[in-house]
């Protein structure tokens, strides 16, 4: 569709241009001529609207081939080809700065680290074989596709992090980084002034910053994955750049390995289930996910389950509810493990395929499903928040990311994804998949700021290394420092309004027949020492007691103003 007057893009029939999908807002953006170039305005979309990996805040001017991301779908912005005879790839900056590599028509280039590449990139960030450049075979015609080759620290093409393995459209006048190399692509051996740097290790500087971070949280294209390209209209001169609209759709039975938001969605949904822990004084809801559908295990975060005096899990179809128990438990790893208590519950379910090698790469796709609160649930009597699955999607902002929060009431977590796929109250235990519908993490906790504001698009899950690191256990039935008590930091002010670092922690919930039930421990008491050492916050705690051996906790009774030593073996009860 030719763009000479602002076109709207999203789901509902009065769009110029309609996209099915369940993702895309009814109205969901705008694109504008702007001179010679486009504007593409996000419109307040619910998932956001990508360029590359960076999701668009506002508006930007596009001046060249440009891929937009919205939902499952992708949009191509393409601009005429350059009739020109001569494509050179000139290096900009950096040790190899000033050298050319000429491209025919025809010809493809080889760039990076490797001596048989048609361009030596001399700079150590940049892998043996980074990127791919071929021009078509059209004489006259500068038409280049750009392909990243699985680079280890990733390709931008301005300014915008490509997929891995996937050709992307490119021009005369864009600007190719690799490592802190700078690349132009000109029509003569003269490279054009090159913009400000952009200092980029695994991703753009701006794609790590607080402020992108908050604004991520949403599904963009696939980096891998069978295409089938609808072309709507042609294009026609806008001033001195011509645009077209491409709506490109995932395909089912991809052979590649990867899939679509939707089908990671539609293939895992019967894996996720949700979690009912009953307190001594209510209720708390969570998510899980089946790690042995003939055992009936189910995986959750420690803290779904801490406390609870019987279990339940709803499977995904939102209809059945049945019995379980507790089978192991690591609330020091904040992870825990439910069994199905009727073998004959446990028909139909299917187990998770869980990630065996840590090979996140920043920039990644992820989907976040679950069963979180929302306003429909808000005014519903159900102990279970919500009767319908819930799925989000984003990129991985960091690996082997550690979260040490001592104010979440969350144990230290030593190895977890951070990324931007929203989560909220009720994800907590629930799976993190990547596009190939592989586990890759245990949604676990949001990030709030030293005022308790919560950081948008700052999520964190237990990643599927450190998970595997502890299955043998958690499949054994093991139990290391559960003591039946949900514990959390006590905060204070002082004198000066300022809060006071935390003073101990408070037992919120204990077990009946628990270690701590047992032993006569009671919620509103102070657990204040391990092994007749301080502890203030469950960082301290947790180095004391996660040995898996029995340990003396001391706590403390406000309302008789006693102390009392309790000797506990961990167990699941």
């Amino acid at each position: 569709m030719p763009i000479t007057r602002p076109l709207r893009v999203g789901r509902l029939p009065d769009c110029d241009v309609v996209v099915a999908d369940g993702l895309v807002s009814g109205h969901h953006l705008t694109i504008s001529p702007d001179g010679d170039a486009v504007l593409v305005t996000d419109t307040g979309s619910t998932n956001g609207t990508f360029i590359g990996k960076e999701r668009l805040v506002g508006s930007r001017r596009i001046t060249a081939t440009t891929q937009l991301a919205l939902g499952a779908a992708a949009i191509t912005l393409v601009r005429t080809v350059d009739r020109v005879e001569s494509c050179f790839v000139v290096v900009q900056s950096g040790p190899s700065a000033g050298k050319v590599c000429e491209l025919q028509a025809g010809d493809s280039a080889l760039i990076g680290r490797g001596e048989d590449c048609e361009l030596v990139i001399d700079d150590a960030l940049v892998s043996h074989h980074h990127v791919r450049m071929t021009r078509s075979a059209e004489t006259g015609a500068v038409e280049l596709l750009i392909e990243d080759q699985g680079a280890a620290n990733g390709t931008l093409l301005n300014d915008a992090l490509l997929p891995a393995r996937t050709p992307t459209a490119a021009r005369i006048g864009d600007l190719l980084q690799v490592g802190d190399t700078h690349i132009a692509l000109s029509a003569s051996k003269s490279p054009p002034p090159r913009r400000a740097e952009t200092v980029i290790r695994s991703v753009p500087a701006e794609l790590r910053s607080a402020a992108a971070a908050a604004a991520a949280g949403a599904a963009t294209t696939p980096s891998t994955r069978s295409r089938r390209p609808l072309v709507i209209g042609g294009s026609i001169a806008v001033l001195a750049i011509v645009c077209a609209i491409v709506v490109v759709f995932a395909t089912r039975g991809s052979s590649s390995s990867e899939g679509t938001v939707q089908s990671v969605v539609e293939g895992q949904r019967d894996k996720t289930v949700q979690v009912l822990a009953t307190l001594s004084d209510g209720a708390a809801s969570g998510s899980g996910v089946v790690i042995d559908a003939e055992k009936g295990l189910v995986l959750t975060n420690g803290h779904v389950i801490a406390g609870g005096n019987s279990f339940q899990i709803k499977l995904h179809d939102g209809k059945q509810t049945v019995a379980a128990t507790l089978f192991a438990s690591m609330p020091c790893d904040d992870l825990a493990v439910l069994q199905i208590t009727n073998p004959a519950d446990r028909a139909g379910l299917a187990s998770v395929t869980i990630a065996t090698t840590d090979q996140l790469k920043v920039g990644e796709q992820v989907v976040a499903l679950g069963f979180p609160g929302s306003a429909e649930s808000a005014s519903s009597s159900s102990a279970f928040a919500t009767d319908q699955l819930s799925a989000t999607a984003g990129i991985i902002s960091k690996t082997g990311a550690k979260y040490v929060d001592p104010a979440s009431g969350v144990a230290p977590l030593q190895n977890t994804v951070q990324h931007t796929a929203a989560i909220n109250h009720g994800n907590s235990g629930g799976p993190l998949f990547d596009l190939s519908g592989i586990l890759v993490g245990i949604n676990t906790a949001m990030f709030s700021d030293a005022s308790g504001q919560r950081m948008e698009g700052v999520n964190y899950a237990i990643s599927a290394q450190r998970i595997n690191e502890l299955l043998t256990g958690l499949m054994s039935g093991k139990a290391v420092a559960e003591f039946g008590m949900d514990l959390s930091p006590v905060w204070s002010k002082g004198k000066d309004e300022t809060v006071d670092p935390p003073a101990a922690l408070e037992v919120l919930e204990v077990a009946t027949g628990s270690p701590a039930g047992t032993a006569g421990i009671k919620m509103g008491q102070y657990v204040v020492g391990v092994d007749g050492k301080d502890v203030t916050d469950l960082v301290g705690y947790c180095a004391l007691v996660s040995d898996g051996q029995r340990h003396t906790i001391s706590t403390y009774d406000t309302d008789v103003e006693t102390s009392h030593d309790h000797s506990l073996s961990p167990s699941v009860w």
